[in-house]
């Protein structure tokens, strides 16, 4: 069963049957405002070729920066019994706990502070075309389409690799179980992930319509066109984030 943290305050203790959990209050942190910037460009050309061709261009580019701010990750750890016997107030056992058992840990890395995160959004797309007609009652147009859309997330401060925390924990340099501000550091626990997501599309297309003949009602019409698009994904992590190692990624 889980026990409530020696240093938790009587009323942020919380009961759940046979369970004590320590409160923390998520509502002073999930209302932070992310930071936004945003700037993007648009060209558009058309010139006209001949009487019956035209040309047409179009580029686009735009640039989006984003900074949020999260609470202080959660998860959960295990301290070895050996460990653990030795993280009470008095370098003894923990109140409560077998010191012949390890403890199964779960925190928040307050002494890392927030997660704050940068993301990075840029996007390029360009067009070329031609259109016309033929005859009277003839047009076709065909089109090139390219975009490309990068998504670069970083996690600036408040990260720690687990592995690194047990460590610190074994060696005595962090007790998580400390007084507030006596616990110790955790900077050589830092980590600062990051990902990077590309996408890449290509798209041609090519359209004809036109008047097939006359009829009591009108003319017959015909229209038909074809679509060919290739996309191409790419997304790549840091080591430590592909291998799972980092300290908590939500809440």
């Amino acid at each position: 069963f889980w026990k409530a943290d020696p240093n938790c305050a009587a009323g942020d203790v919380v009961q759940q049957g046979d369970n004590d959990y320590c409160k923390f209050t998520f509502a002073d942190y999930s209302t932070i405002h992310p930071q936004l910037e945003q700037l993007g460009s648009l060209t558009s050309v058309r010139h006209d070729l001949n009487s019956d061709v035209s040309l047409k261009l179009r580029f686009g580019a735009n640039r989006t920066l984003t900074e949020w701010e999260y609470a202080p990750a959660p998860d959960t750890f295990t301290i070895p019994a050996a460990v653990a016997a030795t993280l009470g107030s008095d370098g003894g056992p923990l109140p409560g706990v077998d010191p012949a058992n390890d403890v199964q840990v779960r925190y928040r890395l307050v002494e890392r502070g927030n997660r704050e995160s940068k993301i990075e959004t840029t996007g390029f797309n360009g067009l070329v075309g031609l259109n016309g007609s033929i005859g009277d009652s003839w047009d076709w147009e065909v089109s090139h389409l390219q975009n490309r859309i990068s998504r670069y997330d970083m996690g600036m401060s408040g990260y720690a690799v687990k592995s690194e925390l047990n460590r610190l924990i074994e060696s005595g340099s962090f007790n998580p179980f400390g007084a507030p501000g006596e616990r110790g550091s955790l900077a050589l626990a830092k980590h600062e992930p990051w990902e990077l997501s590309v996408t890449k599309s290509k798209q041609y297309d090519a359209k004809l319509s036109g008047e097939l003949f006359e009829m009591g009602g009108g003319y017959a019409a015909m229209a038909f066109g074809v679509v060919v698009r290739d996309e191409e994904f790419k997304d790549q992590s840091d080591n430590l984030s592909v291998q799972g190692l980092p300290f908590g990624s939500e809440g």
